[in-house]
């Protein structure tokens, strides 16, 4: 799999996250092979463009896939907690797996159980993904003891491969562990 962007924030001390925070000082968007883009010090207009889009795209994520009542339900939750608090982002707590893992979960119990073959899996995984736009459903499936033993596989390899990647990429740079 190729190296993905990253885009990451920074603190005037270097400390790195991945969602903005009223500490942050400047944006990285990371290419792989190219010089990081470092985004800061915009003109002052841009800037102002650049929050009201902020809030438009957060705003229309909320509702995004929800009409009527729900739509304008969630939207206005989202605004009021905007309004009353300093808290851009919660914690995914509340939302249940990743959609992403949790189809991939659910092919994989199928596969296991001889309902799909291996050549219908990324298929499976694709329309496992559009029912767990259903609250219920992903509710259900997500309480599964081998739904939540597949994720917890998944979690597993997802972690391995992110760690060789870094161990990889750690291997032709020239370090010290003189800090250590």
């Amino acid at each position: 799999m190729p190296e993905q962007v990253k885009t990451v924030f920074l603190d005037s001390d270097g400390n790195e996250s991945r969602s903005p925070t009223p500490a942050t000082v400047e944006m990285q968007i990371r290419y792989p092979d190219f010089d990081p883009i470092v985004v800061h010090n915009f003109h002052p207009d841009n800037e102002i463009c650049a929050k009201w889009h902020g809030f438009k795209q957060k705003l229309g994520d909320k509702r995004a896939g929800k009409d009527g009542e729900e739509g304008y339900d969630q939207t206005m939750a989202l605004f009021e907690r905007l309004v009353e608090s300093a808290n851009w982002n919660l914690a995914r707590e509340g939302a249940g797996p990743r959609t992403s893992i949790l189809a991939a979960a659910i092919a994989h119990v199928l596969l296991d159980a001889g309902r799909i073959t291996q050549a219908d899996f990324d298929e499976t995984v694709r329309d496992k993904q559009e029912e767990c736009k259903d609250k219920t459903y992903r509710e259900k499936a997500a309480s599964n003891l081998e739904v939540i033993a597949h994720m917890d596989r998944i979690k597993v390899e997802r972690t391995i491969e992110r760690a060789n990647k870094s161990k990889a990429a750690a291997a032709g740079v020239e370090s010290s562990i003189d800090a250590l």
